[in-house]
Protein backbone atom coordinates (compact mmCIF):
# COMPACT_ATOMS: atom_id res chain seq x y z
CA UNK A 1 0.00 0.00 0.00
CA UNK A 2 1.00 3.65 -0.69
CA UNK A 3 1.81 6.01 2.19
CA UNK A 4 -1.47 8.16 1.00
CA UNK A 5 -3.49 4.75 0.96
CA UNK A 6 -2.23 3.63 4.35
CA UNK A 7 -2.50 7.61 5.71
CA UNK A 8 -6.29 7.28 4.68
CA UNK A 9 -6.88 3.73 6.09
CA UNK A 10 -5.37 5.43 9.36
CA UNK A 11 -7.81 8.18 9.57
CA UNK A 12 -10.78 5.95 8.92
CA UNK A 13 -9.82 3.64 12.19
CA UNK A 14 -9.85 7.07 13.87
CA UNK A 15 -13.13 7.93 12.45
CA UNK A 16 -14.45 4.21 13.17
CA UNK A 17 -13.44 4.70 16.70
CA UNK A 18 -15.09 8.04 17.24
CA UNK A 19 -18.05 6.61 15.95
CA UNK A 20 -18.06 4.57 19.03
CA UNK A 21 -17.21 7.10 21.08
CA UNK A 22 -19.63 9.50 19.92
CA UNK A 23 -22.47 6.54 19.97
CA UNK A 24 -21.16 5.70 23.62
CA UNK A 25 -22.11 9.55 24.48
CA UNK A 26 -25.27 9.69 23.14
CA UNK A 27 -26.20 6.39 25.11
CA UNK A 28 -24.98 8.94 28.08
CA UNK A 29 -26.81 11.41 27.67
CA UNK A 30 -29.83 9.44 27.17
CA UNK A 31 -29.35 7.91 30.61
CA UNK A 32 -28.42 11.40 31.90
CA UNK A 33 -32.31 12.54 30.70
CA UNK A 34 -33.94 9.74 31.83
CA UNK A 35 -32.45 10.26 35.62
CA UNK A 36 -33.15 13.55 35.07
CA UNK A 37 -36.89 12.29 34.67
CA UNK A 38 -37.18 9.54 37.07
CA UNK A 39 -35.59 12.53 39.52
CA UNK A 40 -38.12 14.71 39.19
CA UNK A 41 -40.69 12.08 39.14
CA UNK A 42 -39.62 11.65 42.49
CA UNK A 43 -39.25 15.42 43.61
CA UNK A 44 -35.48 14.87 43.98
CA UNK A 45 -35.04 18.60 41.94
CA UNK A 46 -31.50 18.66 43.02
CA UNK A 47 -31.03 15.36 41.62
CA UNK A 48 -32.61 16.00 38.41
CA UNK A 49 -30.12 18.95 38.30
CA UNK A 50 -27.46 17.29 38.57
CA UNK A 51 -28.53 14.80 36.30
CA UNK A 52 -28.88 17.47 33.67
CA UNK A 53 -25.26 19.00 34.45
CA UNK A 54 -23.70 15.72 33.85
CA UNK A 55 -25.91 15.90 30.33
CA UNK A 56 -24.41 19.03 29.47
CA UNK A 57 -20.70 17.58 30.05
CA UNK A 58 -21.97 15.01 27.41
CA UNK A 59 -23.55 17.25 25.03
CA UNK A 60 -19.72 19.10 24.92
CA UNK A 61 -18.26 15.84 24.49
CA UNK A 62 -20.67 14.88 21.87
CA UNK A 63 -20.11 17.86 20.17
CA UNK A 64 -15.72 17.69 20.70
CA UNK A 65 -16.44 14.44 18.81
CA UNK A 66 -18.22 15.89 16.04
CA UNK A 67 -15.57 18.26 15.56
CA UNK A 68 -12.71 15.64 15.06
CA UNK A 69 -14.71 13.63 12.62
CA UNK A 70 -15.20 16.31 10.56
CA UNK A 71 -11.38 17.22 10.55
CA UNK A 72 -10.79 13.42 9.92
CA UNK A 73 -13.35 13.46 6.93
CA UNK A 74 -11.62 17.11 5.36
CA UNK A 75 -8.21 15.13 5.91
CA UNK A 76 -9.40 12.12 3.95
CA UNK A 77 -10.44 14.44 0.88
CA UNK A 78 -7.38 16.10 1.10
CA UNK A 79 -5.30 13.17 0.89
CA UNK A 80 -7.74 11.78 -1.70
CA UNK A 81 -7.08 15.32 -3.78
CA UNK A 82 -3.70 14.98 -3.56
CA UNK A 83 -3.28 11.52 -4.73
CA UNK A 84 -5.40 12.85 -7.19
CA UNK A 85 -3.29 15.22 -8.39
CA UNK A 86 -0.06 13.24 -8.06
CA UNK A 87 -1.62 10.68 -10.59
CA UNK A 88 -2.38 13.71 -12.61
CA UNK A 89 1.04 14.80 -12.29
CA UNK A 90 2.93 11.84 -13.56
CA UNK A 91 0.49 11.15 -16.47
CA UNK A 92 1.14 13.77 -17.47
CA UNK A 93 5.13 13.85 -16.98
CA UNK A 94 5.26 10.73 -18.71
CA UNK A 95 2.76 12.31 -22.10
CA UNK A 96 5.65 14.62 -22.01
CA UNK A 97 8.95 12.51 -21.80
CA UNK A 98 6.63 10.57 -24.76
CA UNK A 99 6.16 13.45 -26.68
CA UNK A 100 9.67 14.33 -26.13
CA UNK A 101 11.40 11.16 -27.84
CA UNK A 102 9.09 11.55 -30.32
CA UNK A 103 10.46 14.76 -31.54
CA UNK A 104 13.74 13.60 -30.87
CA UNK A 105 13.20 10.88 -33.02
CA UNK A 106 11.26 12.60 -35.92
CA UNK A 107 13.55 15.71 -35.35
CA UNK A 108 14.45 18.43 -38.00
CA UNK A 109 17.52 16.27 -38.78
CA UNK A 110 15.86 13.05 -39.35
CA UNK A 111 13.54 15.07 -41.85
CA UNK A 112 16.52 16.82 -43.61
CA UNK A 113 17.95 13.40 -44.06
CA UNK A 114 14.89 11.83 -45.66
CA UNK A 115 14.00 14.97 -47.70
Amino acid sequence: LSKLTMKAFVFYQQNQNCNNSEEVTRRKIDQMVAQAKEKMAKGDKKGALYAMKRKKLHDAELAKIENVKMTLETQVINLESASQNKDTFMAMKEGKNAMSKIRDEVGIDNVDELM
